[in-house]
């Protein structure tokens, strides 16, 4: 009976949660997959816009990577089950909510999809500078594809009013500033980062893969 009740809890924690931890690591690996597989396709120039052109490549996009701190951030606000902004937060965010009750892995990536959408369904130029478009059209979207940003935090909580999603960024949706740079993938990563897959990718994270 020990060791079955040792196997389940070592289970749990690999699989599910760790310990302090808001989202699992099931729901956390979905939610990074979503944005660095449409980040990646966006790079690459696979990505089309809403008058079915393709996007230009960019130089210059960063993978990104989950960030506890923004999580934690995210979960203080989203607690409370108001469907607002978080106040007093630096960097951006996108907000999500849907009427019925889902479980985090599955809502984390319907939420990223949503947000996605802004590009097939309004996003109807291949302009990259942020200040010419219309972020309340388009902000989920550029938000997501903001190439300097590496770093998301998200959070979800079940409410009486339906499940709500918050995802912090490091950045993004910075007026006069372009979504990304134009140009061939990872051909404008910075100094400190290599290309993984059309991803800049900071040096210090292959280190911790090591």
């Amino acid at each position: 009976m020990k060791v079955l009740y040792l196997s389940w809890l070592v289970s749990f924690f690999l699989h599910e949660y760790v310990a302090g931890d808001v989202l699992s690591i099931a729901a956390k690996k979905a939610l990074l997959k979503t944005h660095n597989d449409h980040r990646r396709r966006l790079a690459k120039g696979e990505e089309l816009n809403k008058e079915n052109k393709n996007m230009p490549k960019a130089a210059n996009m960063m993978k990104m990577f989950y960030n506890k701190n923004l999580e934690k951030k995210a979960d203080e606000w989203l607690k409370k089950c108001q469907f607002a902004r978080v106040p007093g937060v630096e960097g951006g965010q996108n907000l999500y909510m849907v009427s019925s009750a889902m479980e985090q892995e599955a809502v984390v990536v319907r939420a990223a999809e949503s947000w996605w959408s802004d590009l097939p369904k309004k996003y109807a130029t291949t302009s990259v500078d942020f200040s010419s478009l219309n972020a309340n059209e388009v902000g989920h979207f550029t938000q997501m594809a903001w190439a300097k940003n590496r770093r998301v935090g998200c959070a979800v909580q079940k409410c009486d009013s339906g499940t709500m999603v918050v995802c912090l960024y490091g950045t993004g949706n910075v007026a006069k500033e372009n979504v990304y740079e134009i140009g061939e993938p990872c051909s404008g990563c910075a100094e400190g980062t290599y290309c993984e897959d059309a991803l800049c990718v900071m040096n210090c994270q292959k280190q911790k893969k090591k």
